[in-house]
């Protein structure tokens, strides 16, 4: 299978594992939002900040920016696994796309966590399970992206087949044409 079949899937598949990710750090950031703000609190007087920046004001630009940076991240991972798993495909245990790209789930889970878009430590929180909590969701994520990876993988490759096919019915039609004429 083509390598571009991949990214096309990996892009398509990333769009959704990044709304997936961002959503779980929106969720961890909320629930654990006056550990937050108390924390950067700490380090806005730690930092001699203005007086003018408020603790609740810098949380309220976090909850936007961090859950879409994460997010953007596991797009462009996104795209790097559709590539591992075009070059990987025949490799990979399983009957079919789908359920051999949640073979794939497994190291995007692990890559994940410890050098990923989903890495749920980074906040502090009180009581300090909710990353955990956070991080464990992680993992049906990481399998729902499989999935979809599987899915468009499929879409992409019928796509190509059906574009091939048209092309040979044009070519056919101009040869008709060019013999009948």
């Amino acid at each position: 299978m083509p390598i571009s079949q991949g990214l096309k899937a990996g892009l398509a598949a990333g769009v959704v594992y990044g709304a997936m990710v961002g959503l779980l750090h929106l969720g961890t950031l909320e629930a654990c939002s006056s550990s937050q703000i108390s924390y950067i609190a700490q380090q806005l007087i730690k930092l001699n900040a203005p007086t003018n920046v408020t603790a609740s004001d810098q949380f309220a630009t976090d909850v936007i920016y961090f859950p879409m940076v994460y997010g953007l991240w596991a797009l462009i991972y996104g795209v790097f696994y559709g590539a591992f798993f075009s070059v990987l495909y025949l490799k990979l245990p399983g009957s079919n796309s789908k359920k051999k790209a949640m073979v794939l789930g497994i190291p995007v889970f692990l890559i994940g966590i410890f050098a990923g878009p989903a890495v749920f430590f980074v906040y502090q929180c009180g009581p300090s399970f909710i990353p955990l909590i956070s991080q464990l969701a992680a993992l049906p994520v990481s399998f729902a992206f499989g999935y979809v990876l599987g899915l468009f993988y499929d879409s992409f490759g019928r796509l190509a087949e059906e574009e091939k096919g048209n092309e040979k019915m044009d070519s056919f039609k101009t040869n008709l044409r060019a013999t009948l004429l």
